[in-house]
């Protein structure tokens, strides 16, 4: 069976990765590797110089048991680009270069630096003005609200709602084995998911606590397909309050394409600021619909109740 996938033949200026063409490269399951696209796309070429398969962000695609087969070469959203191994070069020295010299890391640097992408992939669009200021807006948004909370409390809003997280994740895990019935069928997928890493523990004990207290998991964590994106759109344009993820499959471990978070409609925080789902739980300040109230009113308990411990007896206070 022959599959098909879309490379970006690309030169480099200043640091920036720029489109010249476009090759359409198609192969079997056996030359779905690193060394059998990049073979592919140099023959095409015709090139003596070799070439280098980066993604969107300009980072070599290393030879890996995850970038071996069809599923992560076929045609998706995800973008790859072909560069030639001296642009490459000159591309990581600049990198380099303006990396030594950043501050600390408050997160605009990476929103800066996807906006450079929004204005590579954006040049016959009409707004790429308006999206670069919302991107700038969400960058300040972002720094101003962690900074505020550190300021207020001494304590870092993030770190502090994650170390809550990993402590009560042991008991919500335990209740959720000792409850059965109903809510241990509809965590059972969640649960498979659990013994992964740090990220994914943390992302499924808020799935399942949602469904522990007593409410519809996918009414806030709205899950799409990327072939789903007409649908997505007009379902969130709906929405009160929503976090949603977009995947190429329904699996769970994958990394989520995109991740937002809907208040009141618009999308309001996207995953340049929030890299995976636990993160966007720290963002509702907002009044709560009353099919989302209970899980979402847990969320400044467990940002407080860190010494106490959390009580996950929903008949108390």
């Amino acid at each position: 069976m022959m599959n098909f996938r879309n490379i970006l033949i690309a030169d480099t200026d200043n640091g920036t990765i720029q489109t010249s063409k476009t090759l359409n490269v198609r192969f079997t399951e056996f030359e779905a590797t690193v060394d059998g696209i990049t073979s592919k796309v140099q023959d095409a070429l015709e090139d003596e110089e070799g070439i280098i398969l980066t993604d969107g962000h300009g980072m070599k695609i290393l030879d890996s048991q995850g970038t071996r087969g069809s599923s992560f070469w076929r045609q998706s959203a995800r973008k790859i680009y072909a560069i030639k191994e001296s642009d490459f070069e000159n591309l990581q020295a600049i990198k380099k270069r303006r990396t030594s010299g950043r501050r600390e890391d408050t997160g605009i640097d990476n929103v800066l630096e996807r906006i450079e992408e929004v204005v590579l992939a954006a040049d016959s669009l009409k707004h790429v003005s308006g999206t670069i200021e919302k991107l700038v807006e969400l960058a300040n948004l972002s720094t101003t609200i962690n900074l505020e909370f550190q300021r207020v409390t001494t304590v870092p809003l993030q770190s502090r709602f994650l170390t809550a997280l990993d402590n009560i994740s042991p008991k919500v895990v335990a209740a959720i084995e000792n409850r059965g019935g109903v809510v241990r069928e509809k965590t059972r997928n969640i649960m498979a998911a659990f013994h992964s890493d740090v990220d994914m523990k943390r992302e499924c004990v808020l799935r399942a606590l949602i469904w522990y207290l007593g409410e519809d998991e996918p009414t806030l964590i709205k899950d799409y397909l990327i072939s789903q994106h007409e649908e997505a759109e007009r379902e969130l344009e709906l929405c009160t309050i929503a976090i949603y993820t977009t995947r190429s499959t329904e699996d769970l471990l994958e990394p989520p394409h995109d991740i937002g978070v809907i208040i009141e409609a618009p999308k309001y925080i996207s995953d340049m600021l929030v890299p995976y789902e636990p993160l966007t739980c720290q963002w509702f300040i907002t009044p709560v619909p009353e099919d989302l109230r209970t899980g979402l009113l847990l969320v400044p308990r467990v940002r407080t109740k860190t010494e106490s411990g959390l009580n996950l007896d929903q008949s108390q206070d």
